[in-house]
This record gives structure tokens, C-alpha cells and sequence, in this order.
């Protein structure tokens, strides 16, 4: 894959007009992809600030790397009459985005979709470092791509996501949580069962014009999980309860625009819509030792973000932006926050190739007990091949 990217730049940077649309009578097939490679500098003092999962930052260091090639994608859309398909192919996600969406009476706006595809309970912007962070887990939830069934009509939509979507990248963080056992946070044990085959549900409505988007979004989401011991020891199902409610979107004024969301919810750590830490604690029951049950960690959130931006001579676009997200919850002294902020400007540089240079900042601030966790300055650019 890395091989086939790196040919697909050689071609269009030495044929400008590559073509990528096909027609045939009713048949339409149009292949689209975005290429990043990137570069930052990190410097950072804490060890618990992570970039996609992997530790990037160890205590008072620097750090150089890129972070944002594993984003790079392909995809074709095939469409004859009301019917269309899409598969995309990436580096880290083999298949990013696989379904097929059926257009009602050929209504763009009314519709019906099955397969891999974003989640719509969210909205991000801005950030372009930390693979495109866009101010995840510091001010905006993150959407992720899972199996859907979703309807869709006159800007609303409604889905039933399947959040096991059976591979790592596709795969709600409720379904792989930590056990405190002892005091300890360990991995998963044998021991732990989680059901997964309950739906979330999520819900969102777009109002579109020509001045300004706006979103307005929910989620629910159950996870089951059990603890079958010994032959002879209590068998306990707990039922964790995951939601959001939120907004966002962005209005235009001329060459400026404001993005903004704001949103509230509980243990959205277990559909990987923010990084809290939801866990289970393995107690006993009744004094008992060989009666266990499962308790879960309960963490509530809310965060709120905005960004400005302003495009001059349709080449340049300034951006700024700024997000801050509290998690709170049983067992907390105060509140455990993290605050994100970016400065970036993308300079176009023909129709398929731009380039942003960012500074951006994050915080961790300081964890439940009030202790601090750190801070990570970022600065590097960002090129993009689209096409």
C-alpha cells in the first residue's frame, strides 16, 4: 500500500490533469484520495500524552516524527441510477470505509446506507498535528468508522452502529476495558465476558444554508459485561450506560468563518468518542472472596470548542482554535480537564496539493486527584495531496 501511494504522487505530480472520473450511460465511478506526509516537533513533560494510541512523548523530552502518513487514503465510488458503492483503502485501516447507499425516488437527501462508515454523533475541526487530531479529547468528541444501518432524510439521520466492528480500528474501547483488581488496573482477564451484539443508537439533524451548518446530535450505547468465576461463585452481569448530546458546526461571514461545538455526556470513553478512563473494579460480594461481581468506573464529560479562520487572495487560510474538556465522576477530588489550542495556516498550492504549518498545544492539566500530567508543544507542517 505504502509503495502504490508513493507511485500514485509520482503520477500526479507529473501529470497535473490526472483523470479520475469515468462515465458510462448511467454507470458512474469517480476515485478520490488524500496523501499526508508531515513533520513535527514535540516537546513534551508528561509521559501520559499519547498520539493514536502509541507513546509518543516520554518525561521532559523531544521528540521528531509523522505522525499523519498512517491517515493516507484511496477510494472509489461507484454509482448506476439510485444505488451507489464506496470502498476506501488506507495504510493503518486496511479498509477505512466499505457500504452501499441506496438514494429514495433519486433524493440525495433521502436515503438509506449500510456498511463501514463515519459515525455522525460528533463534530471536530482544526487541528491538523496529531494526525489530524482536529482537538480530539481536548474540546471536540471524535467520530469513528463502524458498521451502520443509517436512514437519512431532509437533514436528519438516524443509525444503529454495530460498535464491534471486528478488527482494533474498528472496535469500541468498551469492549477491551482494564480490570482493578486489588487496587491494581490490570489487563483484561479471562474471565471478563462482554457482550457484543447491542446497537448504539445515535441521532443527529443538519441545518445547512449558504451562511451556516449546524448540527445538533445524540448517542446511547449499553455494553454488558460478566464475570463467570469458580464453579461456585456469584455470576454478576453489569450493564454500563454510555451517552452524548451535543452541537456544532460552522457559519461562514464572507471570507471568514467560526467553528464551533459544544457537548455533554457519560462514560465516552467506552465508545472511543474522548480518551476518559472507564475501567471495571473487580469486588467481592458480601464479604465473600469467592463471589466476585464487576462494578464499572463511571466518568462524566463535557467540553466545548471554537476556532476562527479567514482565507485571503483564495490561497491562504489563517486558523485558530481552542478546546477544553472536563471529566468528572464518583471517586473525584475535582475535575480531571485537558485544554487544546492550534494556530495553523493552509497555503493551496494548485488544485490537489496544499501545505499547513501549526503550533498547537495540549494540556492534560491535571488528573482527578489534583495532580498535574503534563503539557505537549507541537510545531511542524502538514502537506496534503487530494484529489
Amino acid at each position: 500500500m505504502k509503495k502504490f501511494l508513493l507511485s500514485l504522487v509520482a503520477i500526479l505530480i507529473a501529470v497535473p490533469a490526472f483523470a479520475v472520473e469515468f462515465t458510462s450511460g448511467d454507470f458512474k465511478a469517480n476515485i478520490y484520495g488524500k496523501v499526508f506526509g508531515d513533520l513535527f516537533y514535540t516537546y513534551s513533560d508528561s509521559s501520559d500524552l499519547t498520539d493514536n494510541g502509541a507513546l509518543l512523548y516520554k518525561d521532559k523530552s523531544h521528540h521528531l516524527g509523522i505522525p499523519g502518513y498512517g491517515s493516507s487514503r484511496l477510494g472509489v465510488t461507484m454509482s448506476y441510477n439510485n444505488v451507489s458503492g464506496t470502498i476506501e483503502l488506507g495504510v493503518r485501516e486496511p479498509v477505512r470505509r466499505a457500504f452501499l447507499k441506496y438514494n429514495i425516488n433519486a433524493d440525495d437527501n433521502h436515503y438509506v446506507l449500510v456498511g463501514r462508515d463515519g459515525t455522525i454523533a460528533a463534530y471536530s475541526f482544526g487541528q491538523v498535528s496529531m494526525d489530524g487530531n482536529s482537538l480530539n479529547y481536548f474540546g471536540t468528541l471524535a467520530d469513528n468508522r463502524r458498521f451502520q444501518l443509517r436512514y437519512g432524510i431532509k437533514g436528519f439521520e438516524l443509525a444503529l452502529i454495530m460498535p464491534n466492528g471486528g478488527s482494533v480500528a474498528g472496535t469500541d474501547s468498551g469492549y477491551k476495558l482494564p480490570i482493578e483488581v486489588g487496587g491494581q488496573i490490570n489487563s483484561v482477564v479471562d474471565n471478563e465476558q462482554a457482550f457484543q451484539a447491542i446497537p448504539r443508537v445515535e441521532l443527529a439533524y443538519t441545518l445547512s444554508n449558504d451562511n451556516l451548518d449546524f448540527k445538533v446530535f445524540g448517542a446511547y450505547g449499553a455494553y454488558l459485561y460478566q464475570y463467570a468465576g469458580p464453579v461456585n461463585s456469584y455470576k454478576n452481569d453489569t450493564l454500563a450506560h454510555s451517552f452524548n448530546v451535543g452541537f456544532g458546526g460552522q457559519a461562514r461571514f464572507g471570507n471568514s468563518f467560526l467553528d464551533f461545538t459544544g457537548w455533554y455526556g457519560m462514560n465516552l470513553g467506552l465508545m472511543s468518542a474522548t480518551g476518559n478512563a472507564n475501567y471495571l473494579t473487580l469486588v467481592a460480594k458480601q464479604g465473600n472472596a469467592a463471589q466476585s461481581e464487576y462494578k464499572i468506573n463511571e466518568v462524566s464529560a463535557a467540553g466545548l470548542a471554537i476556532g476562527l479562520g479567514h482565507t485571503f487572495a483564495d490561497k491562504y487560510t489563517l486558523q485558530a482554535g481552542v478546546g477544553y474538556q472536563a471529566d468528572f465522576g464518583p471517586g473525584y477530588k475535582q475535575m480531571d480537564d485537558s485544554l487544546g489550542a492550534y494556530f495553523n495556516c493552509a497555503i493551496a498550492i494548485n488544485e490537489w496539493l496544499s501545505i499547513t504549518p501549526e503550533v498547537a498545544y495540549v494540556s492534560l492539566m491535571s488528573d482527578n486527584q489534583g495532580n498535574p500530567e503534563g503539557y505537549a508543544v507541537i510545531a511542524g507542517v502538514q502537506a496534503l495531496l487530494a484529489f
